[in-house]
C-alpha cells in the first residue's frame, strides 16, 4: 500500500547532511501539526485512494488536502478526527469509480468526527455529477461537519439522499457549502431528500441549497414523502442558509391516506426549528388529483399517520419565506395531522397556493399558536383574503388579539395560477408537470370575508367551528369590524364546485356601511345557519404601528381558493404576548450602545415547555444564557439581554424591545455598561400588564420615592481614563519607573496619590468601574493608567522623580468629557498636548571627584592639568572621536575658608591638588593627565589612563554614589580613594672632568644640568612646604 506523502520540508537538508534529514523526519512525523481551527494532526497529501484511505484510516493525521480527482473503489472509513480539503493551488474532487456504485465515500461513526473544508479555502472540495451512492453515510456517534464544498448534480436510486445519510445518533452541521441539482429517486417509501436524508441531528447554519429535487412516486410507493433538499425523522435545526427553487415531485393518491407528501425544500416530522435563514421560490409539485394530505412549497411538517407525539413540534422563530409555491395547500408551510406549531417570528412574502393558505396550511387535529402577527396585503380567491377557517377549524384569540387583520381582499379575480392574468388565467394544465384542477368553472363561483370567513361546519363528522372575534389588536390599539359577504351552509371553501364556493344574498363591504354591532364575540357559524365573511379596518396609525411591531409578518401571499394568509382546519390559537423595553441614555439624553442586562421573571410565552434549564456551574449555581431564554429551578425563566443581540427586537442603538412575553414582574441587573459609562448596580422592576403596557421603576426606591423612570430610560454616568508614560527627555520610547504624582481637581485640591503600580495584583481593577479607584492600574513600570474617572478637568503634579532624573515642576492638565473619554490627551503648562503623553525628565548629572598625591605618600601635589573626554553615551555607544568634546580640567587652587573656584573652571575644588567636575552627563569618561605636577614625571598619555562611568545606578534616594575610578580602562585596577600619584624626577651624581685623581669635578654642560636639577629639587620642596602648610591649615 502506498503511503500518504507527508508535507516536509527537509530534503534540502538531507542532501547535505542525510543524519540531520533522518532525525527530523522522525521528529516531525511524531508532532501532531495543527493545521487551522479544525482537525489536529498531521497535515498530509493524498493523490489517489489507496494514499487517501491510509490517512484517513492513520490516527496520527489531522488534515488531508485532496490533489486532483480521486475516484473511490468503496467507502472509506474515517478513524479520528478527520479535516479534508481541496488542494489549495489545483483544488480537489473526489466521486465513485462507475456510475453504478451504491455506497457512500465516506462512513463516518463510532466517535469519527470529519470536516470537509475550512472557512478561507481557496479551492473547495468538488462532489458532483454522481449518478448513484452518496458522499457519507454518519452513523451513530459519527459526527459530519461541512463548512464548504460544492456538491452538485448528484443522484441516489434508492431514495435516501445523495449527499448526506444520518443515522440515529449521527450529528450533521452545515456551515457552508453550495448543494446544487441533487435528487434522490422515489424508489422506497418513509425516503426524501434530495441533498439530505436524515433520522439523527442537522443543523444548518449556512450554505445554499438550490434546485434539489426528489423523484417521483407511483402508486406502488405510496409512502414516498418528499423534501427537494432535506428529509428529517430527528431534529432539525435550521439557523441559515439559502433554500432556493427546490422541487419536492411526490405524488399523493386517494389510497395514500393521511400519509404525508410534500416539501419542496424539507420534509420534516419530530422536531424542526426554524431560527433564520431564507426560503425561496421552492416548489411542491404533487399532481392535486386527491386534494388531500399534501403541500408545503418550502416545507411540510408531520405524518398524518402518526400521533402527536411521535409528530412532535414545528417551531418557526425567524426566517424569510417568499415566493415559494404549492400544487395544493400551505404556499410555504403544510403542517398536517397531529401536529403543533409555534409561529413566533418570521416573514411570509408572496407565496402561492393551488388552492388553501396561502403561506400557510394546518390540518385538521393540528394546534397552532400564532404570536402577534400582522396579516395585510394578502389574497384570497374566495374565502378568507387573510385569515380562513375550515368548517371544522377554530380560531380563538386572547383578550388582545394576537393578530392584525386589515387590508386583505377576497375576490375570484385571484383563482387563477401563480403568475396568471385575467386574460389568461391558467397555462396549458400540467404545463411543467403543474396541475391546476378544475381552471375552466371555479374563478366565477363566489367570494366572502376580505380579512376573515370562517365556514359554516357542514363537513361530515366536523365539530362546531368557531372564532373568538375581538376589536384589540396586539398593539393595544382596536379595529373595526364590518359585514363582508356570507359563505352558505353549503360552502366549504376547499373544494373547486359551484356548491362549496357558494355565498348567500347578503353583500360585500362597501364604503359607509355600519359596523358590526358586536365587535367582540365568539362566533360560531353552526348556531347561524351559515359562514362568516368580515372586513377589519383599524386607523392608519393602528396600521402602521402594526407593521412596525409584528413579529410575523404576512403579506402579499395568494391563495387560489381559500386563506390568502392563513388556512387551518385545526385550531388556531392567536396568542397576545406583552412587548416591553427600557433605554440606555447618558446625562445628556445621548442613547449609549453596547450595555447588557440580565433579565429574570415569567419569561416568554412557551406553552410546549421548550425552554431548556439553565446550565449550573462548578458552585451549583444557574448561569443565565445570553441571548437566549432558561429556566431557573423555581420555573421562572432567565436570559442576558445584549443590545442589538438575539432577543432585542429594536434595530436602534440604545433602545431594548422584548417581545413574546407572559404578563407579570420581571427585575433587570445590568451586566455590562456601555462602553466608557459607569455601570448602573441598582435593581429594576420591569411590570407587563395584560393589556400591552409596561412601567419600570427602581426596585429599592428612587426620585420621589415612587422609583418610577420617566420614558423607561436608565442614564449611565460618563466616565474616562487617562493614561501616561515617564520618559527620559531625551529619547521618549523607555518608561522611567519609580515616579509618583498627585491627582487634583481643576482648583488644585488634592484627589489622591499616584504611586507607579509594578505589580498587577496591587493594580487597580480594570473590570469593575463601581467606584473611581484612584490607583495606577498599568503594572508596566514607568506607565500610568487612570479609570473610571468622572467627567471634569484634572490637574497632574509630580511629586518624586524616577531615579536619576530631575523631577518636573510642569503642572499638567487633561479632560474628560463626551468627546474626549478614550486616548485623552495631557497637556502641559502652556496648554500644548504631550505627543503621546509622555511626559519627559531631564536626567540628573553626576560628578568626579579625584586627588593628586606625590607617589611616596608625601601628600597632595598642586598644578596638574588634565583632559576629561566622554568616550561612550548614555547606551553604552561609543562616541566617535570627531563628536567627542574633551574638557581641559586645570588644578583650581584658592585660598581661604570660603574659596570658590571661578565659574571658567571646570574644577570645582578650590584645594591644591584636589579635582571636582561637575555637571557630567552619563556615559564613559576618559582621563588623561596632560601636565605633571612640578618636580614630577608626567605619565605616558597613550598607555596610562584612568576611566569612570556614570549612570542611573548612581543616584540613589540617599544621594549620588561617586562612580569608581579605575585604571586603563573600564577593566582595571580601580583607584584607592581616587588617588592618583605621581612619581618625582630623580638626578644621579655626575663624573668630573678635565683632570685627574680621585677628585669629583663638574663640567659646565653637567653644570648646567646640575643647577637644573637643583631648581627641580627647590621646588619640589616647596611643593613639600606647601602641603605641610595644607596640613596644618586642614589640622586648624
Amino acid at each position: 500500500m502506498s503511503q500518504p506523502r507527508i508535507s516536509r520540508n527537509a530534503g534540502s537538508i538531507g542532501r547535505i547532511y542525510p543524519a540531520i534529514a533522518a532525525i527530523l523526519t522522525l521528529v516531525l512525523g511524531a508532532i501532531a501539526i495543527p493545521s487551522d481551527a479544525h482537525a489536529e494532526g498531521t497535515s498530509v497529501s493524498a493523490t489517489n485512494y489507496a494514499e487517501l484511505r491510509s490517512a484517513m484510516q492513520d490516527p496520527a493525521v489531522g488534515t488531508v488536502s485532496i490533489a486532483g480527482p480521486i475516484p473511490f473503489a468503496g467507502t472509506i472509513a474515517v478513524n479520528g478526527a478527520k479535516t479534508i480539503i481541496a488542494d489549495q493551488d489545483a483544488g480537489g474532487a473526489v466521486s465513485h469509480d462507475d456510475d453504478t456504485d451504491d455506497f457512500p465515500l465516506f462512513q463516518v461513526g463510532n466517535g469519527a468526527t470529519l470536516t470537509v473544508g475550512t472557512a478561507n479555502d481557496k479551492h473547495t472540495l468538488d462532489y458532483s455529477d454522481q449518478a448513484n451512492g452518496r458522499f457519507a453515510t454518519v452513523a451513530k456517534g459519527g459526527t459530519l461537519a461541512i463548512t464548504n464544498g460544492t456538491f452538485s448534480n448528484n443522484a441516489n436510486t434508492s431514495g435516501d439522499a445523495a449527499i448526506a445519510l444520518v443515522e440515529a445518533g449521527g450529528t450533521l452541521s452545515v456551515n457552508g457549502g453550495e448543494f446544487t441539482g441533487n435528487t434522490s429517486s422515489a424508489a422506497s417509501p418513509n425516503t426524501g431528500g434530495g441533498a439530505i436524508h436524515s433520522s439523527g441531528t442537522v443543523t444548518v447554519n449556512g450554505g445554499t441549497f438550490s434546485g434539489n429535487t426528489t423523484g417521483r412516486n407511483n402508486e406502488s410507493n405510496l409512502g414516498y414523502h418528499g423534501g427537494g433538499a432535506i428529509w428529517s425523522d430527528g431534529t432539525l435545526t435550521i439557523n441559515g442558509g439559502e433554500f432556493t427553487g427546490n422541487i419536492s415531485q411526490a405524488q399523493h393518491y386517494w389510497a395514500s391516506g393521511k400519509l404525508p407528501t410534500g416539501g419542496g425544500a424539507i420534509w420534516a416530522t419530530r422536531s424542526l426549528t426554524v431560527n433564520g435563514g431564507t426560503f425561496s421560490g421552492n416548489w411542491q409539485k404533487d399532481g392535486n388529483s386527491t386534494l388531500y394530505g399534501t403541500g408545503g412549497g418550502a416545507i411540510y411538517f408531520g405524518d398524518g399517520t402518526k400521533g402527536t407525539d411521535a409528530n412532535g413540534t414545528l417551531t418557526i422563530n425567524g426566517g424569510t419565506f417568499t415566493g415559494n409555491r404549492s400544487m395544493q395547500d400551505g404556499g410555504a408551510i403544510f403542517m398536517t395531522w397531529n401536529t403543533t406549531g409555534h409561529f413566533r417570528n418570521g416573514t411570509f412574502a408572496g407565496n402561492w397556493s393551488n388552492r388553501l393558505g396561502g403561506a400557510v396550511y394546518t390540518e385538521e387535529d393540528s394546534i397552532s399558536y400564532i404570536n402577534n402577527a400582522a396579516m395585510f396585503g394578502n389574497m384570497a380567491g374566495h374565502f378568507g383574503g387573510g385569515l380562513w377557517l375550515c368548517p371544522s377549524g377554530q380560531g380563538m384569540t386572547s383578550e388582545h388579539g394576537g393578530m392584525a387583520l386589515f387590508g386583505n381582499i377576497a375576490d375570484q379575480a385571484y383563482d387563477r395560477a401563480e403568475d396568471g392574468t385575467d386574460a389568461d388565467r391558467f397555462p396549458t394544465d400540467k404545463q411543467d408537470g403543474k396541475t391546476y384542477t378544475n381552471t375552466a368553472t371555479s374563478y366565477r363561483y363566489g367570494s366572502a370575508g376580505d380579512d376573515l370567513s370562517i365556514m359554516y361546519p357542514n363537513k361530515s363528522g366536523s365539530t362546531q367551528s368557531s372564532f373568538e372575534l375581538t376589536s384589540g389588536l396586539f398593539t393595544g390599539e382596536r379595529t373595526t369590524w364590518y359585514e363582508d359577504g356570507e359563505p352558505s351552509s353549503n360552502a366549504n371553501g376547499f373544494l373547486y364546485d359551484a356548491g362549496s364556493l357558494s355565498v348567500n344574498a347578503a353583500g360585500r363591504y362597501a364604503d359607509g356601511d355600519a359596523p358590526r354591532s358586536n365587535q367582540d364575540e365568539t362566533l360560531k357559524p353552526g348556531n347561524a345557519g351559515h359562514g362568516y365573511g368580515l372586513k377589519s379596518i383599524p386607523d392608519a396609525a393602528a396600521k402602521d404601528r402594526a407593521k412596525a411591531e409584528a413579529d410575523l409578518t404576512f403579506t402579499g401571499n395568494r391563495a387560489r381558493l381559500s386563506g390568502g394568509a392563513f388556512g387551518s382546519n385545526g385550531i388556531v390559537r392567536f396568542v397576545h404576548l406583552g412587548a416591553a423595553g427600557w433605554k440606555k441614555a447618558d446625562a445628556d439624553g445621548t442613547l449609549l450602545a453596547g450595555s447588557a442586562w440580565r433579565i429574570n421573571g415569567p419569561g416568554p410565552y412557551d406553552p410546549a415547555g421548550t425552554i431548556p434549564l439553565c446550565a449550573v456551574d462548578e458552585q451549583g449555581d444557574a448561569q443565565a444564557s445570553t441571548n437566549a431564554w432558561c429556566r431557573l429551578a423555581d420555573g421562572s425563566a432567565t436570559a442576558i439581554v445584549e443590545d442589538n443581540g438575539g432577543l432585542d427586537r429594536s434595530p436602534d442603538d440604545g433602545v431594548f424591545l422584548l417581545r413574546d412575553l407572559t404578563a407579570g414582574t420581571y427585575t433587570l441587573v445590568e451586566t455590562r455598561a456601555p462602553e466608557h459609562h459607569r455601570i448602573s448596580h441598582k435593581t429594576y422592576r420591569l411590570t407587563v400588564d395584560d393589556q400591552g403596557g409596561q412601567e419600570l421603576a427602581v426596585a429599592d426606591g428612587g426620585e420621589n420615592g415612587t422609583g418610577r423612570l420617566d420614558g423607561s430610560t436608565i442614564v449611565n454616568d460618563l466616565y474616562g481614563g487617562v493614561s501616561w508614560s515617564k520618559v527620559d527627555a531625551d529619547d521618549a520610547t523607555i518608561p522611567l519607573d519609580g515616579s509618583a504624582w498627585q491627582l487634583q481637581d481643576a482648583d488644585g485640591g488634592k484627589l489622591a496619590d499616584i504611586t507607579d503600580c509594578v505589580d498587577a495584583t496591587r493594580c487597580a481593577p480594570t473590570d469593575d468601574d463601581s467606584q473611581a479607584d484612584l490607583r495606577d492600574s498599568d503594572p508596566t513600570p514607568g506607565r500610568f493608567a487612570l479609570r473610571y474617572l468622572s467627567a471634569g478637568t484634572y490637574r497632574l503634579v509630580e511629586t518624586k522623580a524616577p531615579q536619576g532624573y530631575e523631577k518636573s515642576e510642569t503642572t499638567y492638565t487633561f479632560t474628560i468629557d463626551a468627546s474626549h473619554h478614550t486616548d485623552v490627551a495631557i497637556l502641559d503648562g502652556n496648554g500644548t498636548a504631550v505627543k503621546g503623553n509622555a511626559l519627559p525628565n531631564a536626567r540628573s548629572t553626576g560628578s568626579m571627584v579625584w586627588h593628586k598625591i606625590d607617589a611616596d605618600g608625601e601628600g597632595r601635589l598642586a598644578g596638574s592639568e588634565w583632559q576629561l573626554v566622554r568616550i561612550t553615551n548614555r547606551k553604552g555607544d561609543d562616541i566617535a572621536e570627531n563628536q567627542r568634546k574633551p574638557v581641559t580640567v586645570t588644578d583650581c587652587i584658592v585660598d581661604g575658608g570660603n574659596a570658590v573656584c571661578g565659574k571658567d573652571s571646570a574644577d570645582r575644588d578650590p584645594s591644591a591638588g584636589g579635582f571636582r567636575v561637575e555637571g557630567l552627563d552619563w556615559g564613559t569618561y576618559r582621563l588623561t593627565e596632560t601636565k605633571a605636577p612640578r618636580g614630577y614625571e608626567l605619565p605616558d598619555g597613550t598607555t596610562t589612563f584612568y576611566t569612570f562611568e556614570i549612570g542611573r545606578s548612581n543616584f540613589t534616594e540617599h544621594g549620588f554614589v561617586m562612580p569608581k575610578l579605575h585604571k586603563g580602562d573600564g577593566s582595571g585596577d580601580t583607584v584607592d580613594g581616587s588617588d592618583i600619584t605621581n612619581t618625582p624626577i630623580r638626578v644621579s651624581a655626575l663624573p668630573v672632568t678635565g683632570g685627574t685623581g680621585s677628585g669629583t669635578r663638574i663640567s659646565l654642560p653637567y653644570a648646567a644640568i646640575v643647577l637644573s636639577a637643583a631648581t627641580v629639587i627647590i621646588a619640589a620642596a616647596k611643593n613639600r612646604q606647601a602641603i605641610a602648610a595644607g596640613r596644618r591649615l586642614r589640622g586648624r
